[in-house]
């Protein structure tokens, strides 16, 4: 740790507390939670890591930047931190912890999906879905990311780091061990043997849903993951983010076929990961055939005009 930054740090925010699973990485109680409306922290829920200057509240959300050589008021401009760039091919995951209590990473999804699971049911997920929080310094793009790994079968073809400090991108693929990652879907092991699959962007869109969901890791289908689908699962459920309505179209067209029925879920707003175990309550709209298409295009140009979302289809 840099102890001149935790120093200019406590002569802004005052005493901090050290996290023991991350050493780069300190506690503040947060001055800004009674301007999001909250009681005056007094559990030290602002998390600051001293090596990319990058903060996050776990209890009102507000996200703090620093420059390199001041550390600055929270009136100042804030400047983008130099990103570094680093040329390397992973044979293995980075250096990691667990996400438990006292972990950035952890606390982050605690305050994302305390409305929509319990504390117990959030440490459970994160162990079916084997995440955990990167910690080695060496690889400085996934310093401090949650981490998502990706197995098929019994390989390990890569992995997903979700920034928690609002850096962006907010998600980084890794290739390990000549594996390309996108081939693949994020939590594919744990949905083989069911019936229906339901497909959506993100990682985090999957996690507090059940392992029926997996993660394209992106809003478009390469054509290896095409025939996972195809080879795996009868039903296959595509949910993707409200934003990404126009592309469905031109899915359904790439997909039609490769399983006995072919549904579309369209969300009003937001995404999956927003809505939770409700996602099963929306309605799907089955795409059996070429000709379905037609009735799709129908049924977008509807839930669009509803939304007011402009849409240009055909």
């Amino acid at each position: 740790m840099d102890y001149k930054i935790k120093i200019l740090l406590e002569r802004q925010f005052g005493s901090s507390l050290p996290v023991s699973s991350s050493p780069t990485e300190v506690r503040f109680n947060c001055p800004f939670c009674v301007k999001h409306g909250k009681t005056p922290d007094t559990k030290h829920h602002l998390y600051i890591n001293t090596e990319k200057l990058v903060g996050h509240c776990f209890r009102c959300g507000e996200i703090v930047k620093f420059s390199k050589d001041k550390i600055i008021s929270t009136d100042s401009p804030v400047r983008e931190i130099e990103k570094i760039k680093q040329k390397y091919v992973l044979k293995r995951l980075p250096k990691c912890t667990k996400l438990e209590t006292d972990n950035p990473g952890y606390e982050y999804l605690i305050h994302r999906f305390k409305k929509l699971m319990s504390v117990e049911e959030i440490e459970n997920r994160i162990d079916e879905l084997n995440m955990m929080y990167c910690v080695d310094e060496r690889i400085k793009k996934h310093y401090s990311r949650i981490i998502f790994p990706v197995f098929y079968e019994s390989n390990l073809v890569g992995f997903q780091g979700r920034s928690i400090y609002g850096e962006e991108p907010k998600y980084l693929t890794e290739n390990i061990n000549g594996f390309n990652v996108k081939d693949y879907f994020f939590n594919i092991n744990n949905a083989l043997g069911s019936k229906r699959v339901y497909v959506f962007e993100g990682p985090l869109d999957v996690f507090p849903c059940n392992n029926e969901c997996i993660a394209v890791m992106g809003k478009e289908f390469k054509a290896h993951q095409i025939r996972l689908l195809s080879n795996n699962f009868k039903e296959v459920v595509i949910c993707l983010d409200s934003d990404a309505v126009m592309g469905l179209e031109k899915i359904a067209k790439q997909l039609v076929g490769i399983a006995d029925k072919l549904g579309i879920i369209t969300l009003e707003t937001g995404d999956p990961g927003e809505i939770g175990m409700k996602i099963f309550d929306n309605e799907v709209y089955w795409v059996n055939s070429v000709l379905d298409i037609i009735g799709l295009q129908n049924f977008l140009v509807e839930t669009s005009i509803e939304r007011d979302v402009s849409l240009s289809i055909i």
